[in-house]
Parts: C-alpha cells; structure tokens; sequence
C-alpha cells in the first residue's frame, strides 16, 4: 500500500504480458469448460446448428512457382527466415458467390437455445464445409439431438453418421440440375430455416463485435487459437 497525501493506493499483482500471452496461447488446447455450463444446465442441447464463416488473412504476393509448391505442402527453398516470418504458408484460395476468398474457414456447431457455441473446428478455406460435420459431432451430448444446416452438409455420408450418433437429421434439403425441389420440399426447407437462422444470430455477434472477418495473423496456430477465442469466450 502507498500513502499520498490522504489517498491510499492499493497495489495488486497483475500478470505481465508474457504471462497473459502464455496462458491464452495454451488455452486453446485444454478447451473451455463446457462440462460445467452442462452441470449448470446453461446448454440445453435441444438442437445442434452448423454452419461455416469464411475468415480472410493477409493476402500473399507469391508467384506461381512459389504457389503452387506451399498448395503441395513445400515451403520454396529460397526463402529465408526472415522472409517466411512474414508468410502464410497454411492459408488458400476460395471462391464463394463468385468471389474470392483468402484464408481460413471457422466451422462452428452453436446451441439453439442459448446460441452457445458447443464446437468449433478452423480449417484452410478450400476445404469444402460438408468434410468438417463429422469432426464436429464429437460429444456424447450430440446424440438423440436435431441436426441443422445448409444443403451444402448434405451427403450420404452426413446422413449416415448422423443414423450412427442416433441425430435426428434436419439439414436442407438440396437440388441437383434437372430435378429442381418439389413444393413439399421447399416447404420443409422454409420450417428448417426457422430455426437453422439461430446460427446467422451467432456470426453476427461474431462479427459485429469481435472483429472476425479479418485473421492478422500469419500463422496457422495463430489463428486457430484466435477462432478458438472468437468461438468460445
């Protein structure tokens, strides 16, 4: 305690910037406790959304040489440490709605109810959405649940893993070219959307207040560990 004049000051220890940075470095891989908000009943496991963000990085000034060596998983021999400081070598190419994306993509499973993210998965954004599904189904908790997403989850190999966790499979239904929806399955995709649009509500929080459209850093841990925080804190 330090006394001036009739104010008094109270001095706590505060954790320095090395310290904070350590433990928000190794956080990621001891997971956050969704086991207590189960035990608090705060997660209702009603129903599982899924859904994917595209999140841009640094876009890198490579030439075609060096491109296509990183997508081959070879770092160009002529680089030096300095430089490869400053690359992604992790991040690619995607094109969505006719335009392109450089990045990463953020595969998140919210709750319904409470809109808890319960699950997450960061993967290289020319990895398509419906590979990560099974990744995300990993809990005990998944079971006897609904099942909700867009109609790019759905394969046969979904609707077979979600048979084995016993889910209740609720994902849209999709058209193919020549065999457009029948009005019976549009109206079942319009029911779906009522609920499924619980996880747009997430994103946008995600990305009104946590600044999660755009990944600085240029490292694949790094940014894993910056959707981690983005997903569950």
């Amino acid at each position: 305690m330090v006394v001036s004049g009739s104010v008094r000051f109270d001095f706590q220890p505060v954790s320095d910037v090395k310290t904070t940075w350590w433990y928000s470095d190794k956080l990621p891989a001891v997971g956050m406790p969704d086991k207590q908000l189960d035990k608090d009943r705060i997660i209702i496991h009603q129903a599982n959304l899924v859904d994917t963000s595209i999140i841009e990085g640094p876009i890198q000034r490579n030439t075609r040489d060096e491109s296509k060596e990183l997508k081959e998983g070879r770092v160009p021999q002529d680089w030096s440490e300095n430089k490869l400081c400053q690359k992604d070598t992790n991040a690619q190419w995607v094109t969505h709605h006719e335009t392109k994306y450089f990045g990463y993509k953020n595969h998140i499973k919210p709750d319904s109810e409470t809109k808890l993210i319960t699950g997450y998965h960061t993967k290289t954004a020319n990895i398509h959405d419906s590979e990560i599904m099974v990744v995300l189904l990993d809990k005990e908790e998944d079971s006897d649940q609904d099942l909700y997403a867009d109609s790019a989850y759905r394969s046969e190999a979904i609707e077979m893993a979600c048979i084995k966790k016993g889910m209740n499979s609720c994902i849209h239904e999709k058209e193919y070219r020549g065999r457009p929806l029948t009005k019976r399955q549009q109206q079942r995709n319009r029911k779906k959307s009522k609920t499924r649009a619980g996880v747009e509500h997430t994103f946008a929080f995600m990305t009104n207040n946590m600044n999660e459209k755009y990944l600085c850093y240029r490292s694949f841990k790094r940014n894993v560990t910056r959707c981690f925080y983005e997903s569950k804190v």
